[in-house]
């Protein structure tokens, strides 16, 4: 079986028009295309920006829940086993801490393996 490889990456194509972009150019496709989707297609354009906000503005919407969640479970935790502390969590950054504590286990993970394969490896 023969296979040839490819000299060059295969064009990017416009999704709106089809037009093709290829590597083969002196400058990047990827900016063409981008200068190419503003000049003819703006209004595409204007409308997947503004589809991105919404995703964010539920995206927010979505953290706000959770913080909600969270503090509540942490105020009957707090109400249940220790009512004589002052303990007071701020709302805002309660998912934010959350988040913060998972990727520093995750880290942690990684870290630990890597001196496990260190270890092995000499």
């Amino acid at each position: 079986m023969n296979v040839t490889k490819r000299k060059y990456k295969p064009p990017l194509k416009c999704k709106i028009c089809g037009k093709r972009f290829s590597y083969k150019a002196k400058t990047s496709p990827i900016a063409r295309l981008s200068k190419h989707r503003w000049k003819e297609h703006r209004t595409q354009a204007m409308k997947s920006i503004k589809g991105r906000k919404s995703k964010k503005s539920q995206l927010d919407a979505e953290q706000d829940f959770a913080d909600d969640y969270l503090f509540a479970e942490v105020e009957k935790l707090k109400q249940q086993y220790a009512p004589s502390k002052s303990y007071e969590p701020e709302h805002d950054i309660a998912i934010g801490a959350l988040i913060k504590g998972i990727l520093l286990g995750i880290q942690a993970v990684k870290a630990v393996k890597a001196r496990k394969k260190k270890k092995k490896g000499t």
